[in-house]
């Protein structure tokens, strides 16, 4: 059923999940995310499949990366420079600054695409 099949036009991937924790229900989440036509048929040949999965891949790390750097980079300067700074102190802000950061690369990395939680 995930085949693509041939055609023009754009083609969706959908993904839906129900996350638990501890004697917990973390949520609904569901994602609609749009497959160009050019990218959905290179999802036609496996060849294709794996060279985007290895270049979706290398971005993830890469964003990955750069938000790891933002975070140091950030409570360094709420700390004022110092040789060891404290990220406990400033946890709140860097887990605000990340969040904010996955938000916008997750817009650029999926136009388009419609996350939901319930």
């Amino acid at each position: 059923m995930q085949k693509p099949r041939p055609g023009h036009g754009h083609a969706w991937f959908l993904a839906s999940c129900l996350v638990r924790g501890e004697g917990t229900t973390e949520g609904y989440h569901r994602a609609e995310i749009p497959v160009p036509p050019k990218a959905r048929m290179a999802l036609l040949s496996k060849q294709s499949r794996d060279s985007l999965g290895h270049l979706a891949e290398k971005q993830l790390a890469d964003a990955r990366a750069v938000q790891n750097a933002l975070s140091t980079a950030l409570a360094l300067l709420a700390e004022g420079g110092p040789e060891k700074p404290d990220f406990e102190r400033v946890k709140s802000a860097r887990a605000a600054a990340r969040r904010a950061f996955q938000r916008r690369w997750e817009a650029d990395f999926f136009p388009g695409a419609v996350a939901r939680r319930r």
